[in-house]
């Protein structure tokens, strides 16, 4: 037998569900009817209406995951004999039978063995022998196909079960059955193995979709989603997440802890008491994490209260299942197979299949109506077939259906078409009003639930074109704009139903937003307002709205005083703007018990290995005065750290190091909460514009893609006559000038010039590394002058650009580097200071590129853009302090290295003469060896002036593997001693040795055996002419930019 993990590993995989749905494609490929024929009869409605061919592949797809999901159930009942298997009817048809009799040689034009299994699915939904489980009530699995049914799925069923159409041979069925029941040519006890297979086989065929190729033969095939699950940000979740996160949210709730530390279980009634939801369910893994951890805590109740007790851990099961799960989801046939999940893991024959469909239901869990009045219980207690319920029902469900009125229908939400109307939207939208569908829960006396747990949706609210019209254009991902604005164009020639759909989703997402903004305050007798609740939703902040920021606030709001939330949302809960609202509500109205994060190296999600997500335990009520928290971890097993292993992070903290949005920063060890209280003591906030602070101005100046009209490709200004001049502007030979566009590759730390654009476009662009001996701007696109002078959005004079797009876990975080006068790209946000002079723009500029900051900033840096939000709290020196130093010249020295910064170094040489007895090219740092030792000298002046002693820069330079934000990774290719970090030590050594005032004055070098390897600090032609013809070259450059 294959190990139940080995099975589980291998279903994880998906190279089974691409097997099994390989099978299956090839008999479809093989109809006896022609591929535009099938689609045709799919399309076609019972009404004479059209489906569009769209959706009647995803009908014909979803036909093809329920034949395999029957296979699936068929073998998990029969493992565990949930179905007659000793009845001598079923004996004979059953699935083990068949696949007995499969194996006397099949010949493949031999096509038997399908008209049996259909059969077994219809003995299965019609309950034909005794002890059967009925399917028949509602549910779409065992449903047999219908022809004349205006549901698609059911027409696309009955495609495959007429052998007329799509004949499926005994050895394709063999195939398939020993795809499904062997791992690795070993057998699988489906007795023993977890239901959360059949959450994961599902969910992989969720990755792909049906096209048609019309292509020469008509062929249909199959194509990933690209991670995408159910065209949303939603993903299965490990068994092992899943039972850790019910584990930890769970555990206050059934356990106490005696004097001595133990572990007490609650009394057993406390537990069957409980009521848990998991308002986001999908296939029930977390339902089902949640009735093994609550049957595992009842039976030790049980002996502990009652050791007489002499009840089966399967009636314990059975109560559980009965009295405690709750879940909801928007898909019918995903509830479906939670609530059949949940009853395969109970594994009881006297417990009726439809036990716990009252407590797992379809909806959309995030609208829906809520009472604003106490409304008496005898009203919800009243069953579906009830009138006062329906009545109820149906207004609640009029009143949300305003809110995704289609505008062409405004004028009939009065007249007798509105009520055909109202319940296409209900079908479409599948509103949910959770008081009536728990009345049980949202009682007067006892409102809410205990907990709520999940992993919910994480999909951004918005239309997503890139996402919509990549299905219909594999190439569209790779367009500009406006290339993707002629594709589409394309799109909607050659079919008007994509068309259609576009501008209904686009008009779907604008009525969601309006109901998330409004809905919680609108004026009528129904709203989401609960008496002694605060409605949901008005908390979800800035920015794009989120699924996973709305169901942590849905969660928070559904559950009772004291009860417990616990979610796997992601890391953005801690660190974006966008959750600045809900973080105060957790830290203000609730006590945060937990925070771990994960970073997704070992591949926990199908997505990208940087991308992070968190675990949050929140119990409703009280203040928060800390939080045990974890941050960067790869392991599941960090789960189960005890909580006085963690780090404790106080409000008082949290609120210090980030007074505007709360922003919890990722703190790894008290080390770093030391270090980070020292820096912000002893400095001023980015964003702060209050006097004796930077008064920074921030802007994003051209949008490369809403601007795009604003500039054009280098090739074409050249291709007018435009070319490149010393002041690194293009000009014609009528002296039309145009400005280089900066992008984010341009630019570098301290490097004005990093990249240069050689060809191509996007994504396909190429470009080039610039040595820092040949610096020249070489954009991909130009700008005119006229249109940058007469922009609203630039910024003029002394700016820094930075690198927007980054990481925590690169070897650098903060790219920035000073410019002046040339637009640039909302990849490369500006920054400006008050004063604008070139001491305080290069000052700054030291700053930001010193590894003291950078390592603040990593801190409070989750994501992979630099949001201003992000660096607007992140901790400066006084501009009072750091302009009198010599920082300002180190930065000059490594920034203005071309001759187009000649006028930024005459004002430099007003403020700073002396520079005028040096000569002006051998003041560019240009070879490695010059540049690594002002780097170092910057360094360590600025970790001395934010007030570190040598053990805390060692700490923040440490060259630790482990640490996923460290600074190991700078040089990490070069021996440890010609490193920056070890560099940046020794100088600051010597720094603290000889004292601040004689390090500015002093000339650090590096040991001659340091230096030796770096070769010379100046190039040949640094050292050509004498120092006065050095800055009269310099004077001439900067006549010449003026008078152009």
């Amino acid at each position: 037998m294959a190990s139940v993990d080995g099975a589980i590993a291998y279903f994880a995989t998906g190279e089974q569900v691409e097997a099994v749905l390989g099978i299956l494609l090839k008999e479809l490929n093989a109809a006896h009817i022609c591929h535009y024929q099938l689609i045709a009869s799919l399309r076609q409605q019972p009404d004479g209406t059209l489906l569009s061919r769209r959706q009647a592949l995803d009908d014909l797809y979803q036909a093809m995951i329920q034949l395999i999901m029957r296979c699936v159930v068929l073998l998990f009942m029969e493992a565990r004999q949930l179905v007659p298997i000793a009845h001598q009817d079923y004996q004979h048809d059953s699935l083990a039978a068949l696949y007995e009799r499969l194996h006397s040689p099949p010949q493949s034009h031999q096509s038997s063995a399908w008209p049996c299994l259909c059969k077994l699915f219809t003995l299965l939904y019609r309950k034909s022998m005794g002890d059967m489980p009925d399917f028949s009530t509602g549910g779409m699995l065992f449903h047999a196909g219908d022809q004349a049914s205006s549901d698609g799925v059911l027409r696309a069923l009955a495609l495959f079960e007429d052998q007329g159409v799509v004949r499926i041979s005994d050895e394709r069925v063999l195939r398939l059955l020993t795809v499904l029941t062997y791992v690795h040519c070993q057998p699988v006890d489906f007795a023993v193995l977890h239901v959360e297979a059949i959450g994961q086989i599902y969910q992989r065929m969720l990755d792909f979709r049906l096209y048609l190729d019309d292509q020469g033969e008509p062929t249909f095939y199959l194509a990933r989603r690209g991670g995408r699950r159910k065209g949303s940000g939603t993903f299965y979740t490990q068994s092992q997440l899943t039972r850790l996160i019910a584990q930890r949210t769970l555990e206050p709730l059934v356990y106490t802890t005696d004097s001595a530390g133990q572990r007490i279980p609650r009394p057993p009634q406390a537990i069957l008491a409980l009521k848990i939801c998991d308002p986001a369910c999908g296939t029930g893994s977390f339902l089902s994490s949640a009735l093994d951890y609550l049957a595992t805590a009842l039976q030790q109740a049980y002996r502990y209260y009652d050791e007489q007790f002499a009840g089966s851990e399967t009636y314990l099961r059975r109560q559980i299942a009965a009295h405690c799960l709750y879940g909801v989801d928007l898909c019918p046939f995903t509830v479906e197979l939670a609530r059949i999940s949940l009853w395969l893991e109970v594994a009881d024959r006297r417990m009726a299949l439809t036990c716990v469909d009252g407590h797992i239901k379809t909806g959309n869990a995030l609208i829906g109506a809520w009472e604003q009045t106490t409304v008496e219980d005898s009203v919800y207690q009243t069953t579906v077939e009830d009138s006062v319920y329906n009545e109820r029902k149906q207004f609640h469900d009029r009143w949300c259906a305003r809110w995704f009125w289609p505008s062409e229908s405004m004028r009939s939400q009065e007249n007798p078409m509105a009520d055909n109307l109202v319940a296409q939207l209900v079908a479409e939208h599948r509103f949910f009003h959770w008081q009536l569908e728990f009345p049980e829960i949202f009682q007067t006396a006892s409102w809410g639930f205990d907990a709520c747990l999940a992993n919910p949706p994480w999909e951004a609210l918005k239309p997503g074109s890139r996402e919509f019209f990549s299905e219909y254009d594999p190439g569209y991902l790779a367009y500009d704009k406006q290339e993707a604005l002629s594709a589409q164009q394309d799109l909607f020639q050659v079919d008007q139903e994509i068309e259609t759909a576009w501008l209904a989703r686009q008009a779907y997402y604008k009525n969601i937003s309006n109901w998330i903004k409004h809905a919680s305050t609108a004026s009528d007798k129904l709203s989401l307002a609960q008496a002694a609740a605060t409605p949901p939703f008005r908390y979800q902040g800035s920015g794009d709205f989120n699924t996973y920021k709305l169901f942590l606030e849905l969660a928070h709001y559904l559950l009772k005083p004291q009860g417990y939330l616990g979610m796997l949302v992601p890391a953005g809960i801690y660190s974006d703007q966008g959750t600045a609202a809900l973080r105060r509500l957790f830290l203000d109205h609730c006590t945060w018990r937990l925070l771990i994060s994960f970073v997704n190296r070992r591949h926990i999600f199908p997505i990208h290995s940087s991308f992070k997500f968190a675990f949050v335990l929140i119990q409703k009520g009280g203040t928060s005065r800390h939080i045990s928290a974890l941050f960067n971890q790869e392991q599941l097993a960090a789960l189960e750290c005890p909580e006085q292993d963690m780090l404790q992070l106080s409000r008082q903290q949290i609120a210090t190091l980030s007074p505007g949005s709360l922003v919890i920063l990722e703190v790894q060890k008290s080390q770093d909460s030391a270090i980070l209280e020292k820096l912000y003591a002893h400095a001023v906030l980015l964003g702060e514009q209050l006097e004796g602070t930077w008064r920074i101005r921030y802007a994003r100046e051209f949008d490369m893609t809403s601007d795009s009209m604003l500039f054009s490709s280098r090739h074409q200004w050249e291709q007018q006559g435009y070319r490149s001049d010393h002041s690194s502007c293009w000009h014609d030979p009528q002296q039309r000038r145009a400005l280089p566009l900066y992008e984010g590759r341009m630019i570098g730390a301290f490097d004005p010039s990093e990249k240069g654009w050689i060809s191509g476009r996007g994504r396909r662009a190429v470009w080039q590394d610039i040595p820092f001996t040949h610096k020249r701007i070489q954009p991909q696109y130009l700008m005119a002058l006229a249109t940058y002078q007469a922009s609203g959005k630039a910024l003029s004079g002394n700016k820094i650009g930075f690198m927007d797009i980054c990481s925590a876990s690169n070897t650098r975080s903060m790219y920035a580097s000073m410019l002046h006068g040339f637009p640039c790209g909302n990849v490369i946000p500006v920054l400006q200071p008050a004063n604008t002079d070139i001491a305080s723009v290069a000052a700054l500029a030291a700053n930001l590129n010193s590894f003291v900051y950078d390592y603040a900033l990593r801190c409070r840096l989750s994501g992979l853009h630099l949001n201003y939000f992000i660096i607007a709290e992140t901790p400066l020196l006084p501009p009072s302090l750091l302009c009198q130093s010599k920082c300002v010249q180190w930065a000059a020295q490594l920034n203005l290295i071309m001759p187009c910064y000649a006028p930024q170094w005459l004002e430099l040489r007003l403020l700073y003469p002396e520079l005028g007895r040096q000569h002006w090219r051998q003041l560019w740092a240009l070879t490695v060896h010059e540049r690594l030792r002002l780097r170092c000298m910057l360094d360590a002046l600025i970790a001395d002036l934010y007030g570190l002693d040598y053990h805390e820069l060692a700490w923040i330079l440490r060259p630790d593997p482990q640490q996923l934000k460290g600074f190991w990774r700078v040089d990490k290719e070069k021996p440890y001693a010609l490193r920056h970090t070890a560099l940046t030590l020794a100088a600051f050594a010597h720094l603290r040795h000889v004292g601040r005032d004689t390090f500015e004055v002093g000339e650090w070098q590096f040991p001659i055996d340091i230096a030796t390897q770096l070769g010379p600090r100046l190039t040949p032609w640094q050292m050509q002419g004498n120092v006065a013809e050095s800055w009269s070259e310099c004077e001439q450059l900067a006549e010449n930019m003026y008078e152009e």
